[in-house]
């Protein structure tokens, strides 16, 4: 079993490591976290909460959102990921 991995916080204000960080971040697990951003907890607290109204709609309203011609806009279902052919 593979060990688990935590999502590394990476610190804004830390700007001669940022890049760095931000790269080994992405290509070690994809995701990170970030501190001293400068956006203000009560936009996130809102943003978090649109984003939750828009995952509990039902299936067949986020289905009428999306758009099979550019999936990144829209609704996209949840699907398994498809493994390189260059790897």
């Amino acid at each position: 079993m593979a060990a688990k991995k935590s999502v590394p916080v990476i610190d804004m204000e830390d700007s001669a490591s940022l890049p760095e960080k931000l790269v080994r971040a992405c290509e070690e697990l994809g995701c990170f976290r970030l501190m001293n951003h400068g956006i203000p907890m009560s936009l996130m607290s809102e943003m978090k909460a649109v984003v939750r109204s828009l995952l509990d709609l039902p299936l067949e309203m986020k289905r009428r959102n999306s758009n099979p011609h550019e999936p990144s806009k829209g609704y996209t279902r949840r699907t398994w990921p498809v493994p390189s052919s260059t790897a």
